[in-house]
Parts: C-alpha cells; sequence; structure tokens
C-alpha cells in the first residue's frame, strides 16, 4: 500500500471551522499551496529528517522571522490510528512565551511509541509533574551528579587520548559524527546509568541503532512500520533490562541518588538517573513498571546524543 493510499483512509480532523480559520489567516504552506500538496511536502521532509529545515524555510518565506505559519500534518498517536490536522508553528517569541505559561499539556505529536507515558510524553499533567519532581534530583549539580563525574572525565580522557588516537593512528579518517554519538551515549549509560564499561560497549550501536529504526519512515510504509515494530521492542527490551539491573534480587535498589546520599555517603553514589527511574511509584507505593519503561526509553533516546 501507497503513502498515498494510507493518507487517504486517515480521518481528517482539520475539517472544522475554526481550524479551517487557522490556514485561511496564517501564512504557511496551506494557504499557500493547499492541504494535499503541503501535505506530500512535509511527508517528504519528515522522511528524510528535515522536519525542523522545513518549518524554518517556511517561516522564512514569509518575509518575518517571528511570523506563525499553519501547516497539515499526519499524527500518530499512541495507541489509536493515525489521523491529519492542523497545527501552528509558533515563530513569535512573545506568542511562545506567553503560550509556554499556559499550554503544557503535550499534544499527540509526541506520541512516539517507545516514549509512552514518560515525562517528555504523558498528556497527564498530574503524572507529568510527579515525574519531574522525582527525576529531577539525578540531575542536582551538587548532591548527585558531582559525584559522578570522575567517570564522565575519566572516560572523556579515555576517548580523547586513547581512543581517538588509535582510530586516527596513520593519518586514518576518523567519521567524527558516529565518535561522538558512541561517546555520549557512553557517558550516559556509565555515569547517570551505572552500567559497566564491558556492557556499554556491547549495547551501545545496537541502541543507537534501534532508535533511528523507530522513527524510520523511509521506503515502503509497511515494511517501515516492521522496521519500527523490531526497533521499538529492541529499546523496551534495553529499558527493562535497566530496571531489572538497578534493583537486586530482594527487591532492594542497586543504584544510589541524591535522596539516598543523605544516610549512605559520597562515595555510594552510582547510577542516579537508574535509581530514579527505577524506584518511581505514584500509586500505593509500588513501582508503576510501564512508566518507568518509558522514562528508561525516554532518557536513553532524549540523552544519547546531546
Amino acid at each position: 500500500m501507497s503513502r498515498e493510499e494510507l493518507t487517504s483512509m486517515m480521518e481528517d480532523r482539520s475539517a472544522t471551522p475554526d481550524k479551517e480559520r487557522l490556514f485561511r489567516e496564517l501564512d504557511g504552506p496551506v494557504r499557500r499551496l493547499g492541504k494535499v500538496q503541503a501535505l506530500t511536502l512535509i511527508q517528504r521532509a519528515a522522511v528524510d529528517g528535515k522536519i525542523h529545515e522545513f518549518w524554518d524555510t517556511w517561516v522564512r518565506k514569509t518575509g518575518n522571522p517571528g511570523t506563525n505559519i499553519a501547516f497539515y500534518s499526519t499524527v500518530v498517536p499512541k495507541g489509536s490510528m493515525p489521523y491529519l490536522d492542523a497545527f501552528v508553528v509558533i515563530a513569535n517569541p512573545k506568542d511562545a512565551q506567553r503560550l509556554a505559561r499556559i499550554h503544557v499539556k503535550k499534544s499527540d505529536t509526541y506520541g512516539i511509541a517507545f516514549l509512552g507515558d514518560g515525562v517528555l510524553s504523558t498528556q497527564d499533567l498530574d503524572s507529568w509533574k510527579e515525574q519531574r519532581s522525582h527525576v529531577t534530583d539525578a540531575f542536582l549539580p551538587l548532591s548527585s551528579l558531582q559525584h559522578i563525574f570522575p567517570i564522565s572525565l575519566q572516560r572523556a580522557k579515555f576517548a580523547c587520548d586513547e581512543k581517538l588516537m588509535e582510530l586516527s593512528k596513520d593519518g586514518a579518517k576518523v567519521e567524527i559524527n558516529e565518535f561522538f554519538l558512541h561517546e555520549a551515549m557512553a557517558q550516559l549509560q556509565l555515569g547517570l546509568l551505572g552500567e559497566t564499561t564491558e556492557f556499554m560497549e556491547e549495547t551501545n550501536k545496537p541502541l543507537r541503532s534501534a532508535f533511528a529504526g523507530a522513527l524510520n519512515l523511509k521506503g515502503d510504509p509497511v515494511e517501515a512500520l516492521k522496521v519500527r515494530s523490531a526497533s521499538r521492542k529492541t529499546v523496551h527490551a534495553y529499558s527493562n533490562g535497566l530496571l531489572s539491573r538497578s534493583i537486586d534480587g530482594t527487591g532492594c535498589p542497586v543504584h544510589s541518588g541524591s535522596f539516598e546520599m543523605k544516610n549512605q555517603g559520597a562515595e555510594s553514589i552510582h547510577g542516579p538517573l537508574a535509581a530514579r527511574i527505577s524506584d518511581f511509584c505514584p500509586v500505593n507505593n509500588q513501582p508503576d513498571k510501564k512508566i518507568n519503561r518509558d522514562n528508561a526509553s525516554t532518557f536513553l533516546f532524549a540523552g544519547h546524543d546531546t
């Protein structure tokens, strides 16, 4: 089945008076080209991984970098059928500031399957506040991060003084983007998640490849869906494994975060983010395994190329 055939079967939620008014009053690809051509262009940009360039190009076409534009796109929400809808790119800084204060709920466009109900994608505002408050502790500079800086520094010295030198030996060319991606993931896994060096080296590249596959839109839509599904399973398998490695056989945490630091001393801190992810207990003091898995996936994805 072609992408066009799939699109023709989707519900069009933009066909309401208020949203049609957006297309008439706001500049952008829909007003200038019509829905069909605008959708074709934005789908092409998504497949090429250039969606932000697409938005930037259309904002510039208005002649004013601060102009908000309306566009038309496909939404793939968690656990339900894709649909078409109208969206606005907020390019005006004053509008962005005002809206950020009064509209904090995530849209369905954050429904990347492996992010699930994690802190970056949940639409439950109470859950978002609770999750955010809980995991923030892992990033406090004095009670948490300063205790894993020796791990970070040790890895950085190894990467620059030994690994990079070996890769570039005898004038060999280095794929520097791959080097940086590998080392960013290494920093995340070794420091914040408390993984061993051996396990990090074994899982680093396969996990990054799974993230790329989970976002794959290229080629035949059905085959692309199969790739996304298989890659999502790989991401979830790692995330579930991380949670298991964070709890020992008696159900006690293996990792330590800054909350535990008050009683255990600085030398005990280990994998602070893994600790905060694995012991999130929103109801009846029982861990929510799905939310914890989704947050493990979320931080792996968000942090692996930062």
